[in-house]
């Protein structure tokens, strides 16, 4: 459920005070993109706070895919976001490698994580745990995906099961780690 994972990390930002959260992505194409900022939109509705102001970062499409990108569209977001006169003091990456470039990008900037911003990715990758600070981030249940997945298909393939696809939404977890602290301010 990409709307109410995106939002649980949205209001774990709110929860240390943070009020002005930027969400950092490329294009948003996607149905999980699309569900993340609405999920992103809607915590900050609920808390009476806004997205004005570019707070909504969305890369430029390329010709180039994969993790690379990810993490250059990242350090591009980072740095217009942290940019503006008034920056966030909270980014949402859309995805862990997205955040890793937030964090080449702040570092850039002279900008310290956690103690200036404070970043939450989305995946809980492998790669969340060796960076410094660890990342805050949402995991996905990836077992249970890949189980559904599979029950479905060889359920089509011995044709015990011949429905339409049906929709089945799994619920993600917020794994709080070293990357988000409490505003100063607040």
């Amino acid at each position: 459920d990409n709307v109410q994972a995106t939002r649980l990390a949205v209001k774990h930002l709110i929860a240390l005070g943070h009020r002005r959260i930027g969400f950092l992505s490329g294009p948003i194409r996607t149905i999980s993109r699309r569900e993340r900022l609405e999920g992103y939109k809607s915590a900050l509705a609920e808390a009476d706070l806004s997205t004005e102001g570019g707070l909504v970062w969305e890369g430029v499409p390329s010709t180039r895919y994969g993790d690379a990108e990810a993490f250059e569209l990242g350090r591009q977001g980072a740095q217009g976001l942290l940019s503006h006169s008034n920056p966030p003091t909270a980014i949402f990456a859309i995805n862990d490698y997205y955040a890793f470039g937030v964090y080449a990008g702040a570092r850039d900037m002279g900008i310290h994580i956690p103690s200036d911003l404070s970043v939450v990715g989305f995946d809980d990758i492998a790669l969340t745990q060796v960076v410094d600070p660890p990342l805050t981030t949402v995991r996905q249940p990836i077992a249970q995906v890949a189980r559904a997945a599979v029950e479905r298909l060889v359920g089509r393939l011995e044709g015990s099961y011949t429905g339409p696809c049906d929709h089945q939404t799994l619920m993600s977890q917020l794994i709080v780690r070293g990357s988000t602290t409490r505003l100063q301010d607040s």
